[in-house]
C-alpha cells in the first residue's frame, strides 16, 4: 500500500468517526431537551411516521403531516426535501 493510499484510508476513516460522533452528541443533546421539557412541562414536537406530534400534559397530538417533494434528482445534494402539507394544519 502506497503512502496516497494510507493518507486517503486515514481521512475517510476520520470522517467518519467525526461524523459518528456528532450523531452521538446531537441525540444526546435531543435527550436531553426532551428530558429537561417533561421535568418543566414545556410543550416540545416530535416526527414521527412522516406527522408533527406535540406533547402538551403527557398527550400526544397531531399537528400536521409531512410528504415526501418528488423532483427531478439531475443536480440535487444529498438529503432528502420534504414540505409541510399545509392542508392538514390544524
Amino acid at each position: 500500500m502506497n503512502s496516497k493510499n494510507l493518507r486517503k484510508r486515514m481521512k475517510i476513516a476520520y470522517r467518519n468517526y467525526t461524523r459518528k460522533k456528532l450523531i452521538n452528541l446531537a441525540l444526546y443533546a435531543s435527550q436531553n431537551a426532551k428530558r429537561i421539557s417533561i421535568a418543566l412541562d414545556i410543550p416540545f414536537e416530535i416526527i414521527k411516521d412522516e406527522e408533527i406530534y406535540q406533547s402538551l400534559h403527557g398527550k400526544m397530538i397531531k399537528i400536521t403531516s409531512l410528504n415526501r417533494v418528488k423532483a427531478n434528482k439531475k443536480g440535487l445534494t444529498k438529503g432528502s426535501k420534504i414540505y409541510i402539507n399545509k392542508n392538514n394544519l390544524t
